[in-house]
């Protein structure tokens, strides 16, 4: 009677209650890993490479992060409302989804009404790595830290 019931079950349905105890990656499958980047924060050197404030009069930059898909389909972009007069910006915004393998492209910016300041340039390729750690913090130009998060 036991052996009669599990072949009732289909087998789509028998995985979705199979599938969280399994782990997200094989509910996913192989090779599908995909998560959406959120941005969690950044934070900035107090000056400019040079010793200049970021701007006039000693203030603190108007920052902006931008994150660009550069692969499958390459040109998807995002890019935060800018925070002012800070050096340290939260943000907790989703941004763009993305596979293993993607290759993403991260701006943060000081906006300015003359012309906006580079604060940090860094291209990164994403891995499944990534996505399982849930997490990224990385360095780069004038960008003591930004924090990524990986989630679905």
């Amino acid at each position: 009677m036991r052996d009669r019931l599990v072949t009732v079950i289909r087998p789509c349905v028998a995985f979705a209650l199979m599938a969280p105890l399994l782990g997200a990656a094989t509910a996913r499958g192989a090779g599908e890993e995909s998560a959406a980047i959120r941005i969690a924060s950044v934070k900035v050197r107090t000056t400019k490479p040079g010793g200049a404030a970021w701007d006039a009069g000693g203030g603190a930059p108007d920052l902006r992060v931008s994150i660009e898909k550069r692969a499958r389909p390459a040109g998807e972009k995002f890019t935060t409302k800018v925070i002012r007069d800070t050096f340290e910006a939260k943000f907790r915004v989703t941004t763009i989804r993305v596979e293993d393998g993607d290759e993403v492209e991260i701006t943060v910016t000081d906006e300015d009404a003359a012309g906006d300041d580079q604060v940090g340039r860094l291209k990164k390729r994403v891995t499944a790595e990534m996505f399982r750690e849930g997490e990224a913090e990385w360095s780069f130009g004038e960008v003591l830290s930004l924090r990524l998060e990986f989630v679905d």
